[in-house]
Formats: structure tokens, C-alpha cells, sequence
């Protein structure tokens, strides 16, 4: 074994704890996911059953908060799936319903949200993932 290979495999072997002493950190001694919400914004719709599908505010494992869209149970202790925003995304989601408008099938307007898009882009960085509120 090379000295160089052998330093590859320490570094290797630390970035593994680092991840590991990570993941303890955010999660409970059984696994599960942790999350807190902490901004109920809207309930999207509710079915018969009393589950509702929200967008929230929720910190995963510790993590920043993120917008976040899925169905809860009554209780919020069990949900389904669902999909999260960062500040950024949401943000260009916005421009784009803002361009298109949110009636299904309409025509699209004079500039597209993949012209907004392509314009955004092209004048600014993309944000980092992890921008706080």
C-alpha cells in the first residue's frame, strides 16, 4: 500500500465518522425523522379523513427551514410525502406562476417563465441552498 493511498483511506475513514457523528446529532436514538414546524402558512385542502395538505415552514433534523408542502395526519404526527423549498426556489416558483399565471391550460404569456428563468439566471449567482429566512 502506497503512502498516498493509505492517506486517502484516513481521510476517507474521517469524513465517514464526521457523517456519522452528524446524523447522530439530528436524529432521535430510534431514527426517525425530527422536524419542527415552525410556521403554519396555509392548509391547502382537507379530506374526509382529517388529513390536510399544508405549506409550512419546517425544520428537518435540525436543518434550516425550508418551505414545505405534504398532507398531515390531525395530530401532525404523521404525514405523507411531500416536497420542500428552499428560500431561493420558492422564490423562482413564484416568478413564474407571476408570469403564467396559475389557470391550467391558459395560454402562455407574452414572456415565458423559461424566458424569466433564462433572464434571472443570466443576471445574477445561483443562491446557496441553505439561505435562511
Amino acid at each position: 500500500m502506497t503512502a498516498e493511498y493509505a492517506k486517502d483511506l484516513a481521510k476517507t475513514a474521517e469524513a465517514n465518522a464526521a457523517v456519522e457523528e452528524s446524523r447522530a446529532n439530528y436524529r432521535s436514538e430510534n431514527d426517525e425523522v425530527l422536524f419542527d414546524i415552525q410556521e403554519t402558512i396555509g392548509i391547502l385542502r382537507k379530506s374526509n379523513t382529517g388529513w390536510t395538505r399544508e405549506l409550512n415552514v419546517v425544520s428537518w433534523n435540525g436543518g434550516t427551514p425550508r418551505f414545505d408542502i405534504r398532507d398531515w395526519d390531525p395530530m401532525h404526527e404523521k404525514m405523507g410525502r411531500g416536497i420542500t423549498f428552499t428560500k431561493a426556489e420558492a422564490d423562482q416558483i413564484c416568478k413564474w406562476l407571476a408570469v403564467r399565471g396559475t389557470q391550467l391550460g391558459r395560454p402562455a404569456a407574452k414572456e415565458t417563465a423559461a424566458q424569466v428563468f433564462e433572464a434571472d439566471a443570466a443576471s445574477q449567482e445561483v443562491p446557496e441552498d441553505d439561505v435562511p429566512f
